[in-house]
């Protein structure tokens, strides 16, 4: 599973561009929440920002431990060729 932000917020994007009439609504429903119910609309908000931040650690410390395993398998690779 590859955790590239990227790619994902290219597939949101088009999926919005193809389905123009779904993103107006999604932020019709946005804007009314915001102004009829602040605390619902903030509370959202404050789910989404966390769920983020949540990802992009996983996302962050998953692609670390990648490139350590890589550069021990690169170390262990060159010992073995030195012998």
């Amino acid at each position: 599973m590859s955790l590239n932000f990227d790619a994902y917020y290219n597939e949101i994007f088009q999926y919005f561009q193809a389905h123009t009439y779904i993103a107006v609504a999604l932020s019709a429903v946005l804007l009314l929440l915001l102004f009829s119910r602040p605390k619902v609309f903030l509370t959202l908000l404050l789910l989404v920002v966390i769920n983020l931040s949540s990802f992009y650690l996983i996302s962050y410390t998953s692609q670390l431990g990648k490139a350590q395993k890589s550069n021990l398998i690169q170390k262990n690779n060159v010992d073995i060729n030195a012998n």
